[in-house]
């Protein structure tokens, strides 16, 4: 099975470092809002950090890296407490590069608000997005020991679990979430973590979701094929295998696969013939040749019985 790409673990956990604002209890954008609604009175104007704030998310939108940059960085110089300062300083040090230099402000900042849980998933998802998923783990752990029933946060675990290949915590962190609730990415790693520990049903249940968003997914439909092979559904099995080849149509792991299916129903030929064609498509000859010399065996023995009759 191909591991995740590190590019594709780096935008999706950008993505969920994003989302980490709409975890904050009361944004200063709340307060504005709130002031607008009361009496126009001085004391309704923003403190100096709720200013810094509101100008960094404008420059941030107007795509003004280093002027929303600095605008967060004087919000906690005014507030060094202030969690969406944070977690907006160090969305914006992602998307310019400073990866490590974001880490460190989510790092301070959790030990202003140790019990922060935004601030530990936003350094979980800081720490993912520079491809570190074991200590992506350790920050989601504590986060979900302040809030065991977050959904999102638990999903965000499970797949940093999946990338540090522990997939049986994998499958006990999603156990108590309904599957379909879960992020498509998070299906695939569900799904691919229940092959590896031999869930057969659970694993197809999760791939044929991701199958049905990215048709096109070679692996993820190598992986599915498995899973149907382990469940004993050789037709369904049959049906992934014709989808792959289609695809790619010098898929080694395929025609091996295929030949799998055509030694367990008995059509020694078939599957002879199978293995073969793997081989030719860069299987190793050495890891099929006892296959190949059982099939080989089986028709011999099978000839020999229609001669004698």
């Amino acid at each position: 099975m191909i591991p995740h790409r590190k590019s594709l673990c780096t935008s999706l956990a950008l993505l969920a470092l994003g989302c980490a604002q709409d975890r904050t209890h009361r944004t200063a954008t709340e307060e504005l809002a709130a002031h607008k609604h009361g009496a126009a009175t001085a004391s309704d104007a923003l403190s100096p950090a709720a200013e810094s704030l509101s100008r960094g998310r404008q420059a941030e939108a107007d795509g003004r890296w280093e002027s929303a940059q600095a605008a967060y960085s004087e919000a906690l110089l005014r507030e060094p407490a202030n969690v969406e300062a944070a977690i907006s300083q160090a969305r914006v040090m992602h998307v310019t590069g400073q990866h490590a230099e974001a880490s460190l402000v989510l790092h301070a900042a959790i030990e202003q608000n140790p019990a922060s849980v935004e601030l530990l998933a936003a350094a979980g998802d800081s720490v993912l997005a520079m491809n570190r998923p074991s200590m992506a783990c350790e920050y989601y752990s504590m986060a979900l020991g302040l809030r065991p029933d977050d959904a999102v946060l638990r999903a965000e675990y499970a797949w940093a679990l999946h990338l540090q290949g522990r997939h049986e915590s994998v499958i006990e962190t999603l156990r108590s979430i309904e599957p379909s609730s879960l992020p498509d990415y998070v299906r695939l790693a569900l799904g691919r973590s229940a092959l590896l520990c031999g869930q057969a049903e659970l694993a197809q249940e999760n791939l044929e979701a991701w199958v049905r968003v990215e048709p096109d997914d070679v692996a993820a439909r190598l992986d599915l094929a498995r899973a149907r092979y382990l469940a004993r559904q050789d037709g369904l099995v049959l049906q992934s295998l014709e989808a792959v080849i289609a695809r790619q149509p010098r898929s080694a792991e395929a025609y091996a696969l295929l030949g799998h299916v055509r030694q367990r129903a008995g059509q020694q030929e078939l599957a002879l013939a199978s293995y073969e064609q793997a081989v030719l498509c860069g299987a190793d000859p050495a890891t099929l040749a006892p296959l190949m010399d059982r099939a080989r065996r089986a028709l011999t023995l099978m000839r020999g019985r229609d001669e004698v009759r």
